[in-house]
C-alpha cells in the first residue's frame, strides 16, 4: 500500500494477496473463509452495482446490519463507488428511522428483519433496500449479490479527503450529533496502527463487537485489512460464541471493551472457584507470583506459569486490545499477569477512534497511551495536579459536526484544536491518563464537583450492587442501584433494599461528604447504555424521578402457554388478586421480581404469608418461600400448596434449627466452662477497651427481657456480654447467623456455650418463633434490630421484626447505645485495634410507649422506630426521621 492513505491503494493491495485468508465467520460451528482476493473483487463488482443503482458522491447508503464478510464488503463497495456509508447500531429499533429522515440516506443496506421494521414503520417507500441475508425475498428488497456487476477494468480513484462515512455520535449526554469522517481521516489511523507493529499478517483478530462505531470499524475492520491479518466474527456477541470463535479460530488477537475483559477475569475466576481447594490454592498462589513480579519487574511469568489456564480458554491467544472505554487498571493488570500483553487507548468517533494508544512494547498500565503518528494532545487549563481537558489536533480529526455551527464553536479552540470532553494528563514521557468526562462532572448544590466514573467503579466492588449510575438531584449526589439478587442470596440476606444499603454506606464512609450519596433508588432493569456499554447519563434523571415517584414502566406482557395455564388455576387467581391489591399501581407478571420490582423484604413476606394463610387458607413454609424470587415462583407455590403436593425446601444445613434443641440447659462442666469465658471477656474487653457501663441499673432484676443495641461491629456481642452480670448472663440468649457462626463443630460448640442459637434470614418467621420461645419462658434475649452491622457507625433503619417479637410477648424492650466499637473494629478490619468502648443502658420500655413515640406504615415499624429513636437520643443526636 502506498504511503498515501487511499481506499483505491487499499483495495489493490487486498486483491494483490491472492486466495490466502481474510475474513473468516464462524457459523454453526463451522467456519466460512473469505480469501482476500474474493473480498476486493465483491467489493469492486458490488461497487458497480451500486452504481448503477445511483450512488455516487453525496449520496448517503445506511448500512444496519450485524457482523457478516457481506457488511465488510458492502462498505468497501459503497466507499469505491464514491457514495457516503452511513453505519448504524444494528438493535437501534426505535432511533432508525429518525437517523433515516435526518440522514436524507437513499438506500439502507440490511437484513430481512430490519427491513420488515422499516415498511412497518413506513420508512420504505422513499429509499432502495438492499438485502444481505434473503436471497428470495424481492417483496422486501433486493438481494445485494443480484446487484454484482463485471469486474471493471481498473480500480476508481477515491478522493481521500471526499467523504467516506456519516456518524451519529452515542448520544451518552443528550441528543445525538452526526459528522463525517473522510477516508484519510479513517485509512491513517489504520495505517498508524499498522506502523506501531500491534498486529501482523500472521495474526488473527476476533472481532465481536458491531462494525457500526468507529473504533471496531478502523481497529477491527480497516487495520487488519492493511496489516494483513484476518478477521474472525464470532455467530454473536455472547461469552461462548466468542469462546468459540477464539478456539474454533485460532485467535491470536481479541478486540473488546472493558465490559468484556472483566467478563473474561470473572469466568476465569468462577471456573477456578469449581475446582478442588489444593488446586484453587496453587493457582492463587501462581497468579499472586505473576502478578508480583509483573508489577515490579515487569517479567511475563504468567506465560508460563499460567499457560494450562490460558490455553483452556484460548490457545492461540495473545494480545487483548481494549478501547470504547477506560479499562480498569486492576483488571489490565490480572489480564497481564495471566500472560496476555493489553493494549488499550483512547480516541473519539470524532478522531476516527484510536488516537493514543498502548503497544506491545510501551505501554503503561492505567494509561491511555502516546499518540498515534503526526497527532498532538494538550491539556488546556491544568489544575494543580496537572489535570485539564484533553484537546487534540491531526490529520485524523474530523472537520466539524454537520449544519451545527453552534456546537462547532463550542467544539474547537483557536479553530484547530478539538475539546475532547475528557479530563485528563499527560506524564514525563508523553502517556495520556484519562481521569474522568468534563461534559459528566456533576455539580452538586454547594459548587463541589463529582467525577462520576471513579465513584461508581468504587461502588461496583461491592457484590451486592450490580450496575449504579450517579446522578445530581436537588443540588445533592444519589444514585440508581441494579442490585444483584443472587449475590445478595449467597450471603445468606434476603434483604435487597437493606443489603444495598449497607453496600453503598460500606464505601461512602471512605469518601469525602459531599461524595457520599444522600439517596438511591432501586431499578430491576439494566441502566441505559450504548451499545459499547457507556451509560446514557443524560437519561438517568428521568428514570431516578420515575421510581421516586412510585411510577413502574409499564410492559407488554407475553405470557407462555404454561404461564396462561398456572393463571387458569383458581387458587392462583385467588393469589394474583392479593398481590394486585397490595400493589395496585404496579405492573404484576409471571417475571416480575418480588424483591427488586414490589419490594417485599423478610418481614413483607411474612405479612404477605399470613395474608394467604387467613385469607385462602394456604400456609407456604419458611423454606419454601426462600427460595421464591418472581412471581410465577410465588404462585407456583401457592398453587401446589393448595394441592397439598409441594414439600418444603431442604434448608442448605445440617445444622439443627429447632429452638429447643439451642435452649437446653448445657450441664455443670458446660456452666462452669461459660462463667469462666465470660470472667476472661469482662478482662479482655475491660482492659484492652477501656471498656465503660452506664445505666446497668435500668436492668430490670427479674422477668422476661429484650436488650436491643445498636450494630457497629463484630465486637457488641462481646460488649453486652462483658457488661452484664453473670447471673443475667446465664439466662441470656442471643441469635446467631446461621451462614457465619454454625459452619463447623468448633462453632457449633462455642454456640452451645454462649447460648446462641441460629437464624437463617431467609426464614424470619422462625427466627421471631426462637425468640419468642426464650422470652416465655422467662429468660433475656439480645436483638440487633439493624440486623446488619452499620457501614459507617452510623444507625441504621430498625427492622420491624423486634415490633412483631415486642407486640406478641408483652415484653419491655431495654434500649442499649455501644460506641466506640465501630473505631475499634469496622466491618472491614480482621482484627481490633485499641479504642475506648463505653455501653449504656437506657429506659426499658413497652410496645404501647414505643408504638406511640415511632413513625411508620404498621404497627411493627413504629415499634422498631421508637427503639431507633431512644438509642439515638441516648447518643445525644436530634431525632431522627425513620429511615
Amino acid at each position: 500500500m502506498s504511503e498515501t492513505p487511499s481506499l483505491t491503494a487499499l483495495i489493490e493491495d487486498i486483491r494483490a494477496r491472492g486466495e490466502i485468508d481474510c475474513l473468516v465467520a464462524v457459523r454453526q460451528g463451522k467456519l466460512e473463509s473469505w480469501s482476500a482476493q474474493r473480498l476486493a473483487e465483491t467489493a469492486l463488482r458490488l461497487a458497480e452495482g451500486l452504481r448503477a443503482q445511483g450512488i455516487g458522491p453525496d449520496r448517503v447508503v445506511m448500512m444496519w446490519a450485524p457482523n457478516s464478510p457481506a457488511w465488510i464488503a458492502a462498505a468497501l463497495a459503497v466507499g469505491l463507488c464514491g457514495g457516503m456509508l452511513m453505519p448504524i447500531d444494528e438493535q437501534a429499533l426505535e432511533e432508525a428511522p429518525r437517523i433515516l429522515r435526518d440522514s436524507d440516506a437513499v438506500m439502507v443496506i440490511t437484513d430481512l428483519e430490519h427491513a420488515r421494521d422499516l415498511r412497518a414503520a413506513g420508512m420504505a417507500e422513499n429509499v432502495k433496500i438492499i438485502l444481505l441475508d434473503a436471497p428470495d425475498d424481492a417483496e422486501n428488497g433486493v438481494f445485494w449479490e443480484d446487484l454484482l456487476e463485471p469486474l471493471p477494468e481498473a480500480v476508481p480513484e477515491i478522493d481521500p479527503d471526499a467523504p467516506a462515512i456519516l456518524t451519529f455520535t452515542s448520544g451518552t449526554t443528550g441528543m445525538p450529533k452526526s459528522f463525517t469522517l473522510s477516508h484519510a481521516n479513517l485509512l491513517l489511523n489504520a495505517r498508524n496502527i499498522r506502523d506501531a507493529n500491534i498486529a501482523t499478517s500472521a495474526d488473527r483478530a476476533l472481532l465481536p463487537l458491531p462494525l457500526h462505531h468507529a473504533y471496531p470499524y478502523v481497529i477491527g475492520m480497516l487495520s487488519p485489512l492493511i496489516t494483513g491479518a484476518v478477521i474472525v466474527m464470532p455467530e454473536g456477541p455472547t461469552g461462548p460464541k466468542i469462546i468459540e470463535a477464539m478456539r474454533s479460530a485460532d485467535v491470536s488477537i481479541l478486540l473488546g471493551v472493558p465490559r468484556l475483559y472483566d467478563a473474561i477475569i470473572s469466568g476465569l475466576d468462577a471456573n477456578l472457584d469449581k475446582r478442588p481447594a489444593p488446586i484453587r490454592g496453587f493457582f492463587g498462589l501462581l497468579q499472586k507470583i505473576s502478578l508480583g513480579t509483573q508489577k515490579r519487574f515487569g517479567w511475563p511469568l504468567g506465560r508460563f506459569l499460567l499457560l494450562p489456564l490460558r490455553r483452556a480458554l484460548a490457545p492461540k491467544l495473545r494480545l487483548l486490545v481494549s478501547g470504547g472505554a477506560p479499562l480498569d487498571p486492576a483488571i489490565n493488570a490480572r489480564l497481564e499477569a495471566f500472560g496476555w500483553t493489553v493494549c488499550s487507548g483512547y480516541g473519539l468517533s470524532e478522531t476516527a477512534s484510536v488516537f493514543t494508544t498502548n503497544v506491545p512494547d510501551a505501554r503503561k498500565i492505567g494509561s491511555a497511551g502516546r499518540v498515534l503518528g503526526e497527532g498532538e494532545v494538550r491539556i488546556a487549563e491544568p489544575n494543580e495536579e496537572s489535570i485539564g481537558e484533553v484537546l487534540v489536533r491531526g490529520p485524523s480529526v474530523f472537520q466539524g459536526y454537520r449544519d451545527n455551527p453552534e456546537a462547532n464553536a463550542e467544539a474547537f479552540v483557536d479553530g484547530e484544536w478539538f475539546r475532547t470532553g475528557d479530563l485528563g494528563h499527560v506524564d514525563e514521557d508523553g502517556y495520556l491518563f484519562i481521569t474522568g468526562r468534563a461534559k459528566e462532572l456533576i455539580v452538586l448544590g454547594g459548587g463541589k464537583k463529582v467525577n462520576p466514573e471513579d465513584l461508581e467503579q468504587a461502588y461496583l466492588e461491592q457484590p451486592a450492587i450490580a450496575e449504579l449510575g450517579l446522578l445530581e438531584h436537588h443540588g445533592s449526589l444519589v444514585a440508581l442501584v441494579r442490585p444483584d439478587p443472587e449475590a445478595i442470596r449467597y450471603r445468606g440476606s434476603t434483604q435487597v433494599r437493606h443489603s444495598v444499603g449497607v453496600a453503598i454506606k460500606e464505601v461512602a464512609q471512605h469518601q469525602p461528604a459531599y461524595a457520599r450519596p444522600g439517596g438511591f433508588q432501586i431499578v430491576g432493569e439494566p441502566l441505559p447504555r450504548t451499545r459499547l456499554g457507556k451509560l446514557r447519563r443524560f437519561m438517568l434523571p428521568e428514570i431516578y424521578e420515575a421510581h421516586l415517584r412510585g411510577e413502574v414502566r409499564k410492559t407488554t406482557v407475553v405470557l407462555s402457554e404454561a404461564d396462561k395455564e398456572l393463571l387458569r388455576d383458581p387458587q392462583v387467581v385467588r393469589a394474583q388478586a392479593l398481590l394486585k391489591k397490595r400493589f395496585p399501581d404496579q405492573t404484576i407478571a409471571p417475571d416480575t421480581n418480588l424483591q427488586l420490582d414490589l419490594g417485599i423484604d423478610s418481614f413483607g413476606w411474612m405479612s404477605l404469608a399470613l395474608e394467604l394463610q387467613e385469607g385462602m387458607g394456604v400456609q407456604l413454609s419458611d423454606e419454601t418461600v426462600a427460595e421464591i424470587q418472581t412471581v410465577r415462583d410465588f404462585l407456583v407455590a401457592v398453587r401446589d400448596a393448595g394441592e397439598g403436593g409441594a414439600a418444603p425446601a431442604a434448608v442448605a444445613s445440617d445444622v439443627p434449627l429447632e429452638p429447643e434443641y439451642w435452649l437446653r440447659p448445657t450441664g455443670v462442666a458446660m456452666t462452669l466452662l461459660g462463667i469462666a469465658a465470660h470472667k476472661l471477656v469482662w478482662v479482655f474487653m475491660r482492659f484492652y477497651f477501656n471498656l465503660e457501663v452506664e445505666g446497668l441499673e435500668h436492668l430490670p432484676s427479674e422477668g422476661a427481657l429484650i436488650i436491643t443495641p445498636n450494630h457497629v461491629s463484630d465486637l457488641d456481642p462481646l460488649v453486652v456480654a462483658a457488661a452484664l452480670p453473670t447471673d443475667r448472663l446465664r439466662r441470656t440468649y442471643w441469635a446467631g447467623d446461621l451462614t457465619r457462626l454454625f459452619d463447623t463443630r468448633m462453632w457449633r460448640f462455642f454456640a452451645r456455650l454462649a447460648h446462641i442459637f441460629p437464624v437463617d434470614e431467609r426464614r424470619p418467621g422462625a427466627a421471631i418463633e426462637a425468640a419468642e420461645t426464650v422470652l416465655k419462658s422467662g429468660k433475656t434475649q439480645v436483638w440487633f434490630p439493624e440486623g446488619w452491622r452499620s457501614p459507617d457507625g452510623e444507625l441504621q433503619r430498625f427492622m420491624p421484626g423486634i415490633g412483631r417479637v415486642l407486640r406478641e410477648t408483652e415484653v419491655r424492650a431495654l434500649p442499649v447505645l455501644i460506641e466506640g466499637a465501630f473505631e475499634a473494629m469496622p466491618r472491614d478490619r480482621r482484627w481490633p485495634q485499641r479504642h475506648p468502648i463505653r455501653i449504656s443502658f437506657g429506659q426499658p420500655a413497652t410496645a404501647d410507649d414505643l408504638l406511640e413515640e415511632g413513625e411508620g406504615k404498621t404497627p411493627e415499624e413504629r415499634i422498631a422506630s421508637g427503639i431507633r429513636h431512644r438509642i439515638a437520643a441516648m447518643a445525644g443526636h436530634e431525632r431522627l426521621e425513620a429511615a
